[in-house]
């Protein structure tokens, strides 16, 4: 599942860069925000992209596919933070194989609430054993990708 959206970095004449991520919130304008430096505006890109995805779990709605990255000065991509990536890519992976959260909670010997845990992007902190034994779980080899 590609996660890695498009934004357009633009400066700012009184410094700091406002950030644009096309489509992010279901319209072609897209969402907004912005941040002091580029690390700090990267980081702001991160947390706009945590943010969306989060509402989109939360009212069990489909994730919105990245649009197309037009490149040039100012574009960049920009991914979720490792928790967001791991509770949507796990959500899609379950919902793929057509399985309930009772029915993961008993594939890895725990109760659905604790399982439904592993879903919420608020709550969501995996150890990497339980990564492992999760996608173990859902009959894909746990990879690892350190960016």
């Amino acid at each position: 599942m590609n996660l890695t959206y498009p934004a357009q970095f633009i400066p700012e004449e009184e410094g700091g860069f406002s950030i644009r991520i096309p489509g992010i919130d279901g319209t072609p304008d897209g969402a907004y925000t912005c941040g002091d430096d580029i690390d700090d505006a990267r980081r702001m890109a991160s947390d706009l992209v945590d943010c969306w995805l989060s509402i989109h779990l939360h009212g069990n709605s489909p994730i919105p596919a990245p649009g197309d990255f037009p490149g040039g000065d100012g574009w960049e991509l920009v991914r979720p933070s490792l928790r967001m990536q791991f509770v949507v890519t796990v959500r899609a992976l379950r919902q793929r194989e057509k399985l309930s959260q009772a029915e993961m909670a008993s594939r890895l010997g725990v109760k659905q609430p604790v399982y439904a845990k592993l879903e919420d992007p608020d709550k969501a902190n995996p150890t990497l054993k339980t990564i492992n034994n999760v996608f173990a779980a859902l009959g894909y080899p746990a990879e690892l990708i350190a960016r």
